[in-house]
């Protein structure tokens, strides 16, 4: 069981209406009220618990592409 701050919250209602959510994690920040680093402690938490799924972009085997 786990127990969402408010904060975490925030983050899962910005993406969790979404079919798919194309924002970079600065846009979902942003929207939440949140820090960048909490958005990639939340999505890895809620990808861990089967809440979202999370499908990486890569550029080169160092970078990611962002969604936007």
């Amino acid at each position: 069981q786990h127990q969402l701050t408010v904060g975490q919250m925030a983050v899962l209602r910005v993406v969790g209406g979404l079919k798919a959510c194309t924002m970079s994690v600065a846009e979902i920040a942003a929207r939440a009220g949140v820090s960048t680093r909490l958005v990639q402690v939340t999505v890895a938490l809620a990808v861990r618990v089967g809440l979202l799924h999370r499908q990486e972009r890569r550029i080169s085997r160092w970078r990611s592409d962002t969604n936007g």
